[in-house]
């Protein structure tokens, strides 16, 4: 599963532009995620967001460097900003990025896999 993320990750631009597209996409798919952001401007949270699926990628296939950089990233999660966020979120956040990036079914499976370990490692740093 690690390589075929990582191959597909190779064809994603992580860029600021391609992270503001992202986040136009997210928002006319599920506006109701825009009340997370309290931004008008989504490069520099996109390509933070694209730069955090890849060290997700990065890290999928070895579990201590996973569970340390989720502990990480959920640390930046926390807060009243994110009182109503939930592992859901981030399992929808998943599904979106299958879409945007028209993952075929060997990524989509992929994908899928660690979104289910990202959501384990969300509600074991606390994120309901």
């Amino acid at each position: 599963m690690a390589a075929v993320l990582k191959a597909h990750m190779g064809g994603i631009p992580v860029t600021a532009d391609n992270g503001d597209a992202f986040y136009a996409f997210i928002f006319k798919e599920k506006p109701e995620l825009k009340a997370f952001f309290a931004l008008s401007d989504f490069k520099e949270q996109g390509l933070k967001t694209l730069t955090a699926v890849k060290s997700c990628v990065d890290t999928f296939g070895d579990d201590a460097a996973f569970k340390a950089y989720m502990a990480e990233l959920m640390g930046k999660h926390k807060g009243p900003k994110f009182a109503n966020l939930t592992a859901a979120h981030f399992d929808a956040f998943f599904k979106l990025w299958c879409t945007y990036t028209k993952a075929n079914a060997e990524q989509q499976a992929a994908w899928q896999a660690l979104s289910a370990k990202f959501v384990a490692e969300a509600k074991a740093n606390g994120i309901n």
